[in-house]
């Protein structure tokens, strides 16, 4: 009984950390895999670390929590105290996964996988379509859009996941992780072993998060703060492989004519 139990707990981990095997490698749903050693060893080839600073955290309200009674026990390690009935965050807690985070979405973008901006308030579908426009990547919101670069998932709050499978996505950072529709698409999401990043507030459940950021999932100058970082994060990724392919592509013309 306890080996059974010890072999399910395995296997559930394995199903909820999106598909990463024991040798540190992250598997796409496209068949690209992205080694994570580099975040045993500190590694940091895209510069993520510079893009914030601790104090930019706290400008951003990042570290404002729910009152007390609503609260996740299972957040207790990311949480500083408790000040007027409200949780905060810590943000030394935030500063490192966020970190992490930034760097797993540029070694993605940097391998051209498909990502996702997911987000059901209507005050916050603004914000992803900025977000979505500035990388070259999709907004997944709420509402009907025209626009070919976002798309509407669901109606009258029901999650359809056929038109979700259509994006063929690699990655899903959602920043509205308790809605119940982002909820559906979460555990859609580890059933079939997409990574997923989400914010985690106090009040949040991170049972179908691949990576999780301690913070704020209710102020909009939070949502603006982590979703423009995101945008620079995966811009810049893009950039340097092109800089380095167009590198390689003038040392390879240079060979054939040195050959000729």
């Amino acid at each position: 009984l306890h080996t059974s139990s010890l072999q399910s707990k395995q296997w559930y981990q394995r199903r909820v950390r999106g598909g990463i095997n024991e040798r540190r490698t992250l598997i796409l749903p496209s068949g690209r895999n992205i080694d994570l050693s580099f975040e045993d060893e500190g590694g940091d080839f895209f510069n993520v670390k510079s893009l914030f600073t601790l104090d930019d955290l706290y400008k951003h309200k990042v570290h404002l929590g729910h009152s007390i009674g609503c609260w996740n026990a299972v957040n207790r390690k990311h949480l500083f105290g408790i000040r007027n009935d409200t949780h905060l965050i810590d943000l030394a807690s935030t500063e490192q996964h966020l970190w992490r985070a930034l760097n797993v979405v540029s070694h993605i973008a940097a391998r051209r996988g498909n990502i996702i901006f997911a987000n059901q308030r209507q005050s916050s579908k603004f914000i992803l379509k900025t977000a979505a426009r500035m990388c070259g990547e999709t907004a997944y919101t709420a509402d009907p859009i025209r626009s070919p670069s976002q798309v509407d998932y669901h109606t009258k709050g029901t999650f359809r996941p056929a038109n979700f499978d259509a994006l063929k996505p690699d990655l899903v950072i959602c920043s509205s992780v308790m809605n119940p529709t982002s909820s559906q698409m979460l555990l859609h999401c580890n059933k079939n072993l997409i990574p997923t990043i989400g914010i985690l507030d106090s009040d949040v459940d991170p049972v179908n998060l691949t990576y999780v950021i301690p913070g704020n999932d209710d102020s909009t100058e939070a949502l603006i703060f982590y979703h423009k970082l995101f945008g620079q994060a995966i811009f810049r990724a893009k950039k340097i492989v092109q800089l380095l392919r167009n590198e390689g592509e003038g040392l390879s013309v240079q060979r054939r004519h040195s050959e000729t």
